[in-house]
């Protein structure tokens, strides 16, 4: 009986992906260490806005760091997505009163231009619902908000550049 727990539960708790190895993993980690701390080092002292590191560049370093070689970390990977999010995002939030639905409209539409463009990458949700949730927003306000985003989108790929080069 434990042995058919066990089996199921191996199969729908794991994936296929095989695991890193220790090398690899501390590769990783001091990549992702070394890149947000150089991010957050040039970032902080750049006076663009309240954000400065924004969430979502730690969703970029797990996958620029871990798995370097994936599609999903690819410099148009990154910018596209970051682009793409930010551009629905700022609309969404332009035309749509409602937080929630534009939220998901975003999101939904991130979903779609990363697909169109082939430029899939994950944090693209996330910066879609960072921009949203952080208006509301005006056209005044609409210039610093994408300078935020591609600072981040540029410092995580030159980072990720930098250390996984080395």
């Amino acid at each position: 009986m434990i042995s058919r727990f066990q089996t199921l539960a191996r199969t729908l708790l794991t994936v296929d992906t095989p695991p890193l190895s220790s090398a690899e993993r501390l590769r990783s980690t001091i990549g992702a260490l070394l890149g947000i701390a150089l991010c957050a080092f040039i970032l902080s002292n750049i006076p663009i806005s309240a954000h400065w590191l924004i969430a979502p560049v730690g969703a970029s370093a797990v996958v620029l760091f871990t798995l370097p070689h994936s599609p999903l970390a690819q410099p148009w990977s990154i910018m596209g997505s970051y682009f793409f999010a930010t551009c629905a995002a700022l609309a969404c939030s332009l035309l749509i009163s409602q937080p929630q639905m534009a939220a998901a409209v975003s999101v939904a539409a991130t979903i779609w231009l990363m697909a169109r463009f082939n430029c899939i990458h994950p944090s693209g949700g996330a910066i879609a619902l960072f921009v949203v949730l952080d208006g509301p927003y005006s056209a005044s306000n609409i210039g610093p908000v994408m300078g935020l985003v591609a600072l981040n989108s540029c410092m995580i790929l030159l980072a990720a550049v930098l250390v996984n080069n080395v």
